[in-house]
């Protein structure tokens, strides 16, 4: 399942301009290219993930779908199997039912003042 999150792995924000992507792409890929990294496997996976975020989000079509589709977006433009759906509902379930409850601001204070009348 596609579930990584293009923006961070370029380190550009969500409403980056191609520009923005590009300068990004090129600075991330010169420091993780295989071939200044005496073929580290780390670094060559991280050049994969760059490569992969980069046309996704360099092209308006896939742009749009990964944009859409979030965690369920698949490079391939293959639909998601019904593991990957399992998957995604059962992490959605799961970080809904661990959030913790919003303290609510103004809530009511019960204090005792002494106040003389003149």
């Amino acid at each position: 399942m596609g579930s990584k999150d293009y923006y961070k792995t370029l380190n550009v924000p969500k409403g980056a301009s191609e520009d923005e992507i590009r300068k990004a792409y090129r600075a991330l890929a010169k420091k993780f290219h295989p071939d200044y990294n005496d073929n580290n496997q780390q670094s060559t996976n991280k050049f994969r993930e760059i490569v992969e975020a980069y046309k996704t989000l360099i092209d308006e079509e896939s742009r749009r779908q990964y944009d859409r589709l979030g965690a369920l977006y698949s490079p391939d433009g293959k639909p998601p199997s019904r593991e990957d759906l399992g998957t995604f509902l059962a992490s959605t379930v799961k970080s809904f039912l661990n959030r913790k409850p919003k303290k609510k601001n103004g809530t009511d204070i019960l204090q005792e003042l002494k106040i003389q009348l003149e």
